[in-house]
């Protein structure tokens, strides 16, 4: 994120881009400087705690509000999300949870109205209403794919329409047709086979946010 490009922005930071750092387990969001000239990464503010896994992360176009997804399993997981104050510090506004838990990746619709989640775990995707302050609402489509699916990324297309996700276990693209209140139902055809062998192997890692 680009602290001052957002309303409220902090003057001394204008122009200087902030990276956040997600990570996993108990790790709490890392918030660094970027040095666009040297490439350069300097620590900047405290450690924020993001809750319990906070596997990936993504900023809405205004660059006002981080949305983190909290891979776990259990009650604890679903997305966060935080505005973004003055000098790039963080404050938390709310967590959702969907239909299953655990998120591994998130997407922001172009219009900036939902957000969505791919759940590895239960193998399936939901979409949240995204509200005027940044928070996140109810969930408002959730579709569950083939059992082991393992839902691994998802991402809408620019027109708003279409909601893709890759599940890994499945190995195919799942194409879902998304309405204006959110609502999911599978797009004709449903999915689309991925060629043997393009599935990633999952990890366990840091995950970056940066805007510039």
């Amino acid at each position: 994120n680009t602290a001052g490009s957002s309303s409220g922005g902090s003057a001394s930071l204008a122009g200087t881009p902030l990276v956040f750092v997600g990570g996993f387990g108990t790790d709490p969001i890392l918030t660094y400087e970027l040095n666009k000239t040297t490439g350069a990464l300097t620590p900047h503010g405290e450690p924020t705690d993001a809750g319990s896994r906070p596997a990936c992360m993504a900023v809405d176009a205004a660059r006002a509000h981080l949305y983190v997804c909290n891979e776990d399993g259990g009650a604890a997981g679903g997305l966060t999300a935080f505005s973004i104050g003055n000098a790039g510090a963080l404050t938390k506004l709310n967590h959702r949870s969907g239909s299953n838990q655990g998120f591994t990746a998130l997407g922001i619709s172009p219009n900036g109205k939902l957000i969505a989640g791919a759940d590895y775990d239960g193998g399936s995707a939901s979409t949240f209403a995204l509200m005027a302050d940044g928070s996140l609402g109810a969930e408002t489509g959730a579709a569950l794919f083939s059992e082991g699916a393992q839902s691994h990324y998802v991402a809408f297309d620019p027109s708003g329409k279409y909601l893709l996700v890759t599940t890994k276990g499945a190995r195919a693209v799942q194409q879902l047709l998304l309405d204006e209140t959110g609502k999911l139902t599978p797009n004709a055809p449903p999915s689309v086979a991925a060629e043997s062998g393009t599935a990633a192997k999952r990890g366990r890692q840091r995950t970056i946010c940066a805007n510039s």
